[in-house]
Parts: structure tokens; C-alpha cells; sequence
């Protein structure tokens, strides 16, 4: 790719002045013209994904080149989905995008098509995210613009320059709509029926109805806004034609300040982009005034207690965001389980998401204690530490809960199958269970001990203490207990480095998994005195799961490895923990083995070329499709430590800083420098937040020297010392060196550099001082020196089953002149269970989904088929192939045969038990897919849908339909007994048929309500002959 003329000079300059900064010079800063040198191009045809978003609640997900290609694309306001995606007409003609040359940027989406014809997406703010829609360059033209709704619209009002919409949401009402910013008004108007009269050049669509009309003119000017009330949406549009730029300039200010924070510039363009690029996605996932950082779009719009933690270093404390650290752990702390009688007293949670906390994470909690740790040094702010190591503090509740809950004898941390990072349940159970002491909940809980205690040590007070000491000493023998265990019970005898976990039974799984890297990132004192085991733990992974795109959730010499996420045999969730590349594995890589640049730079690659433009997915396929060279991204598109680990990464692993440990240095402002540097920077420009005080770390590379510069951008509080090339330990006994920054001056050292090392004298106490050696640049390395991907040819995840696989044309077949065995209404408006049941209260599951309104089952001498009519269904898109979601029915027929055994439990977490009459041997289950089964469990046959041809709903018609060979169904039908039972449907979140979803004894967005322990999940039921 040409390097942009802006950006080069820009380069230039920062290379010019990268050895001397003069008294009184500006800081060196990306301009705000960069934000447009930032641009990506997008070819006509080639549809990506895209987000863009701010840090208050909402978000626009989009394709460049379809309409809402996927279902999750959308805006949404929080968690409801607003509106769907937009079209534009000219002159009845769609501009269709698929044939448009697309630019992405970090502030705006510009969409041109062929004569000059362009329409610019632009998001206004970064806390309010309205969004613009302005064509320009158009002829004269009648144009229709559309919007395409999400959720019903209850009222809708056109007055003057805004036409808003009001729609009921679960707890309240939302307004939203859009305005005309060139002055055209709306004529008054206060129905939702479609109207001719109208002319307005918008059209809000729902399921085809829409409010349409037409203007003529050579372009538009639109902004789309939400607010809570009607008052509120018109008093922000007043503020945005006020000043129609300050939307505009306000959020180039924001992206600005996120990439000049902790600047960084080097001599090769590409790599300057990626790094801002990574910085602008990330910035775009923090939420609610940057107090909560989502995990990632589109539908990890909510906070992870384990996500938000593992990304706090590269999210907040290597960039200087030290206030926004302090809120996310004020955040969670305030989520904290505080009852002393809960199994989950003192954890973090795992989830929180719109009133809804669930606590089933086993690593949460140590990630949490060590933020705190982390902010205090990062930040200098330990007054933090001193209030959560009260006696009512998060962090000694976390330990007390910890210790008395979750240990067992030999001090390890135990934990339940699924409350690791790899944590997909499905129907069955975890699809990768590791319960129950997975071999990083062992480091991670080493390491909450030892910080713990370094931070009570902190405190004379504390350390002192009647109360608080012999705690501190009893965390310290509970690490020397679990240390002694861990050697004992995780140490591979066959060179193949640490077990990934131990069973409940105390026997280890030898599954080769890249968990045992946290061992060495998280607590590498937990292998002190095995000589040789970093090394091993280091290859292990290296040989068996790191490709050159990224790090393998699972060895793909393993039985059960899955090397890609959808593939129509299995639901996304089997292959989550069981194979794929998950993106931020590369950062522990890169921490550990000292190497991984190759993986970066195709993480660089990625952002700037593949899947969602300027951003990393949270995952990648493990082995690129046939006829393709490079893995396919999968699951979120952005994900948030994907992106922090990148950053962490290049601050503490290739730069490494690090700020010394507690127990090393009190209170001064002292840190460590370790690089790794990558040859690819030459010489380079960053900026270093050191607590308070921003400073300039310049690097001049010849082939000979290498010259380090340190200059100060603020007045000094205090002296900042930092320990190049060792740790703060070794600096004056032999090793290392220091340099001091004290009154403000630069300070600037030259290095004789031969290859990759370079040679430095360190000052060793009394000693006298020698010349070392110093490897300063990463060993050079190719994609042919990483794991290469192959499949064995009898690969479990890719065999068929055993079981008929049903086709399309099978499950689809019709025939209107079939006997008619049942055709029958039920009652509209009893889908209440047992009389007292509530829908969940998530926007998806509408009113009627549930309810059962007509059933009709006819046959003929080869198949039988089935039609199921609802008072409403619903497509929310996640899963276009199913043609409808969230309904789940299953049909318990008693096929009249006496040589089989009839069973009346029906299963699928239905929890519903059948009257003897109708006890059956043949049940069929229909959600995401159809599956038959007999008497004893035993699956006869599936459909897995795989493509949108053969969808077995249809939304639009609010019916399930779809047909069985009578193979499958023996005895004549006039022998049939039959019973239809209606829930909810839950896949949890991995695709797949699914099962019945849990009905609480309160609703919650995905629980129903009204039922609880002993009760069935069941809403609506039917039974032939009827009963």
C-alpha cells in the first residue's frame, strides 16, 4: 500500500526531531489530519463488517457491502436493537453497495458509487453516538431513504425537521428518529399507517410496512438520534443544528487523544497505522462514560468480570488511562458477592449484563486482585490498596472467599467444569470441561496470594497489625502449599511441559492446551527449582499451537480438535474451546517465548486488511478453508482483549516496561526496561506514562549504535528511576543499569550494537564496572518456523454421524392433497404455563412467540408433515438458516406399536412429565435444527440447517413447518397419540437444536419467569386426541 503523502511528511518530521526535543517544543502529536490518513479501502464486492461506536451506551454494526448481511447488524441503543440497516433510493433505483468503492475511517463510513455519487455514514460525539447520513454528488434525483426497524413502533410523529418514533422496551420507552439537517421539514403527522400524502424522503420499515415518500433534490442531510423522552430527543436535536460540526469535531478530538496518549512512531508506516488503528477499535469499547469496557461487538455488549481484567493492562494502565482503571475496579467491587453464607462469597463476577450477575468464574476474582496490584504500581494511587485490604475491602473479601470456599487440602484452587476462560456449555453439559484445578486457576490463585500479601506489606500499619499479620503470613503458606502440590501433581513426567488440568478423581488430562503458559506469564515463581521447565512448557505450546496467524485452543494432533468454527456438523460452541485460534492467546505467547512477531504482523494484516476494518475479531479458524491461505475470523468482530493484549504487548514485551514490584522498591517512581525490540520499528518515538508524568523514550538505530533518550514532558514530583535491560533487582549487583530522570533534563545514552546485541557497562556496587551484553532485537523468524495446519483425514468433528442426516429437500417436502390426521386450533393467549408464566424480558422475546395456535399434521405413503402455527415468531438474524429463533417445540408421539417401550418423561430440560395414555416412543425436537429420536434417547435422524433454502420457520407467517420420512415413524398415523409442547428455546449462545429454556421464578432478559425448582419449562401445550 503507497504510503499517504500526509502521513510520510508526518513521519518525517517525528523522525526528525525524534533525538531532540528543545526547550518549550510541542510534544510530539499526531495532527488531527491523520485521522484521515487512517483511511481504509474496501473493494466493490468485498463485504466486511464494520463498527463504530463511542463510549457511552450504543453502537452502529454494519456491512459494506450487503444490507444487514448478518442478523446481529443493527444500531443499538444499550441493549435493544433500534434499527436494523438503511437503504437509499434515487429515482426508484437502489444505490446498491455491493457496487461501491468504500473507505472506512476512524470517524466515518464513505460509500461512492460510479459518477460522483457519494454517502458519508458519520457518528456524531463519542458519549451520545447519533449518527449523519448525508449524500452528496447525486443529480437531480427523487430519493427514498429507509430505515429498516427493529422493534414495534407504538407512536410516530412528524413535526417540522424531526420525525421520531416511540417504541416500549422491557423496563421503559425509547424515542428515536431521524431529522433533516438541510432544512427540508416533515409535514405534521401523528399515525404509523403507511401514507402516500406524506412526503417525507424517509421511510421507517417494519416487516415491510412502511411510512414512505419522496423528494426531489441532488443529495440529503439526515440525523438519526435517540433519546428517552420526546422533550429530550427534540432539545439534542436543537444542540446538533446549533453547531451541525461540533458532533463531528468532538469525536475527532476523542480518537486524537487516544492515539497521542501513549504516542508511538516509528520509521515504517504500516506499522504506525496498526498500532493507532488498534488504539481507535479499543477506544470504541468502553461504555457509560468509560466507567465499563464491553467485551466485545456485537453481542458482548456487557461486562466480563475475566474480560475486563485481562484487558486492563493494554486497555488502560500502558496507555495512562489510570482513571478509567479505578472505575472499572470501583465497578466491580460494587458488584462483588458480600453475602458471608454464598458458595460465591467475595468472587468477581463473570457476567453482568443489563441487571442480570452471574458469579460462575473461577478466575475473575485473581484477575481482579491482580488489577488492583497492577493500578496501584502503574498508577502511585495506594491509598486504593488500603481500602480494599480492610476488613470489608474487595480485595480481602476476595481472599477470605477464596480461601474458605473454593480450596482444597493440597491448596488448590477447585472450581466447577465450566468456570474457566474456557467456558462453553451446551445442551449436554461444557463442551471442554476442566473441572476441577485447571492449571491457571493454580497460577492465578499463587499469584492473588503473593499480592495480597506484597500489598499488605506496603502498609507498616497493616504489616503490623494484630489482624492483618498472621493472615499475610497464612497466605504465605498457602502459596508454599500450593506451589509444593503443583510441582507434585502438574509436572509431566514426559517432557511435554504441565497438565492443563486435574479431573475430579485427582488424574490429570494430558490434552495439549495453551493454559500452561500462564504458569510462566502469571506466576512464574510457581516452577522455581525445575530446572529446564519454562523451556518445555515454551516448545510444548510452541510445536503443538502456534500458528502463524495465532495461538490454538487445542493441539490439532487431538482427537477432539475442531479446526473451524462453523462447520455444519457441530454448533459454533463445540469448536470454541476446541481448536480455534482465539486472538489474545498471542499476547501470554509473546510474554513467554520472547518471539511472536510473526503473529503480530499478521494481526497487523489484519486489522488493516481482513474482517472488520481496523480491529481484531475475537477469534480465527485454525486452518484456512480449501483454496484459501488465510483463516477466516470468527465470532465477535471486535473483541476487547484481542486488542488490549496487542497493546500489552507492545508496551511490556517489545518495549518492556514494567513498574518494579512492591516488595522491591516502596514508593518511588522506579521501573523496569527490558526491550525486545522488532527490527521492523528502526528508529522510533513513544511516550511512556510514568504515574503522573508523560515521558519521551526515543530510539536512533544505526548498524553500529543504538542510542536511548529520555526527556521528561512535565515537571518532575519526584525523581523517576528506571533499570534498563535487568530487573530492579539485579541492577548494582552485576547486571543492568540505571538511569535517573530528576530536574527535567534529558538523558541520553549511546550503545556499540553488533546484529541483534548490543554492549553496555553496568555499575555494580563496590564492584567495579564491566561491559555486558545485551540481546536488544528479537531473533529474526519466518511463517515456516511456526506451526503449519493439518488435518487428519479421520478427524472425529468432521465425520458424518452415524445416525441419517436428513436433507433439505426432505424436511421441505409438500403435498397439499395428503390425509389429514390433525388440524386443529389452540387457544390463543394460554401460553402462561401453568398459569402464572412470564416471557424473559429481553426485547427478542416478543409477546406470542410461544403461544401455539393451530396445529395440522397430515401424511401420505412416504412422509408425514407437520405445520405449526404461532400467535407471533420471531428472526432475530443471528441464525438466518433456522428462519425463525427463540421457540422451541417438541412433538411426543405415541405411534400406537406394542413392541416397543413408551416413555413419559420427555426431556430436553423440559421438565415435563406426559400422562401414561400418551407416553411415547418417538420424539421430535425442533429449535435451531430437528432431530428425531426413539423411546430411549437414541437420535434416528437430524436436520442441521446449513443454509437459508430449507428453513424450517418462517417469521413472516408465524409458523413452523417441515416434514419426516414415515421411515422414521412406524405404525399407521390414525394410531397416533400425540403431544405438542411449546417453550422458549436456549442453545446457550452456540447454535445447535438447543433445548427448553429454564423458566425462573423471576423473568430475567433470558429466563422466563413464574416457575422455578420442581416446575416444568414449558408455556403452551397441545394433546391429540385432545385431552
Amino acid at each position: 500500500m503507497p504510503m499517504p503523502p500526509l502521513f510520510a511528511t508526518l513521519m518525517f518530521i517525528g523522525l526528525l526531531s525524534m533525538n531532540a526535543t528543545p526547550a518549550g517544543a510541542k510534544p510530539p502529536a499526531y495532527p488531527d489530519a491523520c485521522l484521515d490518513t487512517l483511511a481504509l479501502e474496501i473493494a466493490p464486492g468485498e463485504n466486511r463488517p464494520y463498527v463504530h461506536s463511542g463510549y457511552g451506551n450504543a453502537f452502529f454494526y454494519g456491512s459494506t457491502g450487503t444490507e444487514a448481511g448478518d442478523g446481529h447488524m443493527g444500531f443499538y441503543a444499550g441493549e435493544p436493537k433500534l434499527f436494523r440497516d438503511f437503504q437509499v433510493f434515487a429515482d426508484g433505483r437502489r444505490l446498491d453497495r455491493a457496487q461501491a468503492r468504500v473507505t472506512y475511517y476512524p470517524d466515518r463510513l464513505a460509500v461512492a458509487w460510479d459518477g460522483g455519487v457519494r454517502l458519508e455514514i458519520i457518528p456524531l460525539y463519542p458519549d451520545r453516538h447519533y449518527l449523519r447520513f448525508r449524500l452528496t454528488g447525486a443529480p437531480p434525483s427523487v430519493f427514498d431513504f429507509f430505515l429498516t426497524l427493529e422493534q414495534p413502533e407504538e407512536k410516530t410523529e412528524m413535526r417540522g425537521d424531526l420525525i421520531s418514533v416511540r417504541t416500549v422496551r422491557a423496563q421503559d420507552t425509547l424515542w428515536y428518529g431521524l431529522a433533516a439537517a438541510d432544512g427540508f421539514a416533515f409535514p405534521p403527522h401523528e399515525e404509523s399507517a403507511a401514507s402516500e400524502a406524506l412526503q417525507p424522503y424517509l421511510a421507517m420499515v417494519r416487516n415491510g410496512e412502511a411510512l414512505r415518500g419522496r423528494v426531489a433534490g441532488d443529495g440529503f442531510d439526515l440525523v438519526f438520534l435517540y433519546a428517552l423522552t420526546r422533550e429530550a430527543m427534540t432539545t439534542a436535536w436543537d444542540a446538533v443544528k446549533a453547531d451541525p460540526e461540533a458532533g463531528r469535531r468532538s469525536r475527532r478530538a476523542w480518537l486524537l487523544e487516544e492515539i497521542n496518549r501513549a504516542y508511538f512512531h516509528c520509521a515504517n508506516e504500516e506499522i504506525n497505522r496498526a498500532v493507532n488503528w488498534v488504539k481507535i477499535s479499543l477506544a470504541q469499547l468502553w461504555a457509560e462514560d468509560e466507567t465499563a469496557l464491553w467485551a466485545g461487538y456485537p453481542w458482548f455488549n456487557d461486562c466480563w468480570g475475566r474480560d475486563t481484567f485481562i484487558s486492563l493492562a493494554g486497555a488502560c494502565l500502558v496507555q495512562g488511562k489510570f482513571a478509567q482503571a479505578k472505575a472499572l475496579l470501583e465497578r466491580f467491587a460494587k458488584w462483588q458477592n458480600r453475602d458471608p453464607a454464598s458458595p460465591d462469597y467475595g468472587r468477581i463476577p463473570n457476567r453482568a449484563r443489563f441487571g442480570d450477575i452471574g458469579y460462575n468464574t473461577a478466575d475473575g476474582t485473581p484477575w481482579f486482585v491482580r488489577g488492583v496490584y497492577d493500578y496501584g504500581l502503574y498508577s502511585g494511587d495506594f491509598a486504593l490498596w488500603r481500602d480494599y485490604l480492610a476488613d470489608s475491602g474487595a480485595v480481602r473479601i476476595a481472599m477470605d472467599g477464596t480461601l474458605q470456599h473454593h480450596t482444597d487440602s493440597l491448596g488448590f484452587l477447585v472450581h466447577g467444569e465450566a468456570e474457566t476462560w474456557m467456558d462453553a456449555v451446551g445442551v449436554d453439559g461444557p463442551w471442554s470441561p476442566r473441572g476441577d484445578r485447571a492449571v491457571e486457576i493454580q497460577a492465578l490463585l499463587r499469584d492473588q496470594l503473593l499480592r495480597t500479601g506484597e500489598m499488605a506489606w506496603h502498609f507498616p500499619e497493616l504489616r503490623q497489625s494484630p489482624e492483618v499479620s498472621p493472615l499475610s503470613q497464612h497466605w504465605q503458606k498457602a502459596a508454599g502449599r500450593l506451589q509444593a502440590s503443583f510441582h507434585k501433581y502438574f509436572i509431566r513426567p514426559d517432557g511435554l511441559g504441565l497438565y492443563d488440568h486435574l479431573n475430579r478423581d485427582g488424574t490429570p488430562d494430558s490434552q495439549i492446551r495453551p493454559n500452561q503458559l500462564f504458569a510462566l506469564t502469571i506466576a512464574p515463581s510457581l516452577l522455581t527449582g525445575e530446572e529446564g521447565l519454562r523451556e518445555r512448557i515454551i516448545a510444548t505450546v510452541r510445536d503443538s499451537l502456534v500458528y502463524p496467524w495465532g495461538v490454538a485452543s487445542l493441539a490439532q494432533t487431538d482427537r477432539e480438535f475442531h479446526p473451524y468454527h462453523q462447520y455444519p456438523l457441530y454448533p459454533r460452541d463445540a469448536a470454541y474451546h476446541n481448536g480455534v485460534v482465539w486472538t489474545w492467546l498471542s499476547g501470554p505467547y509473546k510474554n513467554a517465548a520472547k518471539s511472536g512477531w510473526v503473529i503480530t504482523k499478521s494481526e497487523m494484516d489484519q486489522v488493516l486488511r481482513r474482517g472488520a476494518p481496523g480491529t481484531l475479531p475475537e477469534l480465527l479458524d485454525a486452518v484456512p478453508k480449501a483454496g484459501e491461505a488465510f483463516p477466516r475470523p470468527a465470532g465477535t468482530v471486535s473483541q476487547a482483549w484481542s486488542l488490549a493484549e496487542f497493546l500489552r504487548a507492545w508496551y511490556q514485551d517489545y518495549l518492556g516496561l514494567q513498574p518494579v514490584r512492591a516488595t522491591a522498591v516502596k514508593t518511588a517512581n522506579a521501573w523496569e526496561l527490558i526491550p525486545v525490540l522488532p527490527r521492523d520499528w528502526g528508529d522510533f518515538q513513544v511516550r511512556l506514562q510514568l504515574r503522573d508524568t508523560p515521558v519521551l523514550f526515543s530510539a536512533a538505530i544505526q548498524d553500529d549504535s543504538v542510542r536511548f533518550r529520555f526527556q521528561s514532558e512535565a515537571p518532575l514530583s519526584a525523581p523517576i528511576r528506571l533499570a534498563l535491560f535487568a530487573p530492579w533487582s539485579h541492577v548494582g549487583v552485576g547486571e543492568g543499569m540505571e538511569i535517573v530522570l530528576s530536574d527535567g533534563s534529558p538523558e541520553e545514552v549511546t550503545f556499540p550494537r553488533e546484529g541483534d546485541w548490543i554492549e553496555y557497562v553496568s555499575p555494580a556496587g563496590n564492584l567495579p564496572a564491566r561491559t555486558l551484553r545485551y540481546r536488544l532485537f528479537l531473533p529474526e523468524e519466518s511463517p515456516d518456523d511456526y506451526l503449519q495446519p493439518q488435518i487428519a483425514a479421520d478427524l472425529k468433528a468432521l465425520q458424518p454421524p452415524a445416525h441419517w442426516l436428513l436433507t433439505g429437500p426432505e424436511i421441505k417436502a409438500e403435498n397439499s392433497h395428503a390425509t389429514v390426521l390433525v388440524d386443529a386450533d389452540d387457544p390463543a393467549g394460554d401460553d402462561t404455563g401453568d398459569g402464572g408464566y412470564t416471557y424473559p424480558t429481553g426485547p427478542h422475546f416478543r409477546p406470542g412467540i410461544l403461544d401455539l395456535t393451530h396445529v395440522r399434521v397430515t401424511y401420505d405413503s412416504t412422509s408425514v408433515y407437520f405445520r405449526l402455527a404461532f400467535r407471533d415468531l420471531v428472526q432475530p438474524g443471528w441464525r438466518p438458516e433456522y428462519g425463525f429463533q427463540l421457540t422451541f417445540a417438541t412433538i411426543a408421539i405415541n405411534t400406537g406399536c406394542t413392541d416397543v417401550i413408551h416413555r413419559e418423561a420427555v426431556g430436553r430440560n423440559s421438565g415435563w412429565t406426559l400422562p401414561r395414555e400418551y407416553a411415547a416412543d418417538r420424539f421430535v425436537h425442533v429449535g435451531g435444527g430437528l432431530r428425531v429420536e426413539n423411546e430411549n434417547g437414541d437420535v434416528l435422524a437430524e436436520f442441521i440447517p446449513s443454509g437459508t433454502e430449507f428453513p424450517l420457520g418462517d417469521a413472516a407467517h408465524k409458523e413452523v413447518s417441515f416434514a419426516l420420512p414415515r421411515d422414521l415413524l412406524p405404525c399407521p398415523p390414525e394410531m397416533w397419540r400425540l403431544a405438542v409442547l411449546v417453550g422458549a428455546q436456549d442453545d446457550h449462545g452456540g447454535g445447535g437444536l438447543g433445548e427448553f429454556r429454564e423458566v425462573a421464578e423471576k423473568a430475567g432478559s433470558w429466563t422466563g419467569g413464574g416457575g422455578g425448582p420442581g416446575k416444568p419449562n414449558v408455556y403452551d401445550w397441545f394433546y391429540h386426541p385432545g385431552k
